[in-house]
């Protein structure tokens, strides 16, 4: 008892741990990020700092320019430790971000990127070499990963801000208030309410991504990343036939969602569905070494499940129009129908 309570410390201390180092790697995504984000507004005349077209380029390179000098810092750093060397490059990030915020001219911006691009490749290195050597050996291959996860967070939500950010100058310079840009955020956010709750928008989503859930999850892309494993693993050569789960979620994208919210629904159905691609070839190599049959009777499963999913709650688009695909949506799904249909008979008996 006591030897499994002390695993389970150690385990939870680990799990703090990757997720204090992978909280870190943010900075590190926001910093490759922002240069797009920021651009169009210091070259356009909404910000009290502009760049010029000398300027403007230098401002994107300067954060590879100055990963150079950080990489040689790496050298003496590293000798007083990886923890250390995260810790000055905590406060490197947090001395750059402080000048970009407080920036009155064009040299305090530029010293306040040199500053985050400086620590950039410096912390990534020591942070990935600390979860290395912090990590279980069983799970070190889906460890030494997450910092890239936690990269693309940063630059997705230095985006996020950003979009936000471009929306609220150009309201500024409209000559709008503060109280115009809170009615038009809570109007933005009511039209987005009233159109994720739209049949045609809410279930073609919902189905969608089911959909790629099954399909990664049946191991389909495990197989194409690990197909020499497998066949030497389970000693038979390997055949199968993926075409629907492999090709057709993918062409499904352009079918299902309404042109007028493809855009949206199209990026997040691929970030979501490149997500679990992610997740399901990270964990393959710690459920196959767990037990193998299981791992290959669970990705069975899993495509009986889709294959049901697929039959029940998916409807036929073959030659139908965008018009008729949108009109099926609005109507209830087949898989109500049904349990209608069963509730029905069930009154009549």
């Amino acid at each position: 008892m006591y030897l499994r309570l002390n695993v389970r410390r150690e385990v939870l201390f680990l799990l703090l741990h990757i997720i204090i180092c992978n909280l870190t790697q943010i900075n590190t995504g926001a910093a490759m990020g922002y240069s797009s984000v920021v651009l169009p507004i210091l070259t356009s005349n909404m910000s009290s700092i502009t760049l010029n077209e000398m300027e403007v380029p230098l401002f994107v390179s300067i954060v590879s320019i100055t990963q150079i000098i950080g990489c040689l810092l790496c050298f003496i750093t590293m000798n007083y430790g990886r923890r250390c060397t995260m810790i000055v490059c905590g406060i490197n990030f947090s001395l750059g971000w402080i000048l970009i915020a407080s920036s009155y001219n064009v040299i305090q911006l530029f010293i306040g990127r040199a500053l985050t691009g400086e620590k950039f490749l410096q912390f990534s290195s020591s942070n990935e070499i600390y979860l290395a050597e912090i990590s279980i050996p069983s799970w070190r291959e889906i460890i030494t990963t997450t910092p890239n996860t936690s990269l693309s967070i940063g630059v997705l939500v230095v985006y996020c801000l950003g979009f936000v950010a471009q929306n609220n100058w150009r309201l500024i310079a409209r000559g709008r208030k503060g109280s115009s840009l809170s009615c038009n955020m809570r109007n933005k956010l009511k039209r987005i309410q009233r159109t994720t709750l739209l049949p045609e928008v809410w279930k073609p989503f919902v189905i969608l991504n089911l959909y790629f859930l099954w399909q990664q999850f049946s191991g389909l892309y495990v197989i194409i990343a690990y197909a020499v494993d497998m066949i030497t693993r389970i000693d038979i050569t390997i055949g199968f036939g993926s075409f629907g789960f492999l090709m057709v979620p993918w062409s499904m994208i352009g079918e299902l969602y309404p042109t007028k919210y493809i855009n949206i629904l199209g990026s997040l159905t691929t970030t979501i569905a490149n997500s679990y691609n992610c997740i399901i070839i990270q964990l393959y190599p710690v459920m196959v070494t767990q037990n193998r049959n299981a791992t290959f009777y669970f990705y069975c499963i899993i495509s009986i499940i889709g294959t049901f999913f697929v039959m029940v709650a998916l409807s036929e688009t073959r030659g139908k129009t965008r018009a008729q695909i949108e009109e099926t949506f609005k109507k209830k799904l087949q898989i109500v129908e049904i349990v209608e249909t069963f509730k029905k008979i069930e009154d009549v008996y």
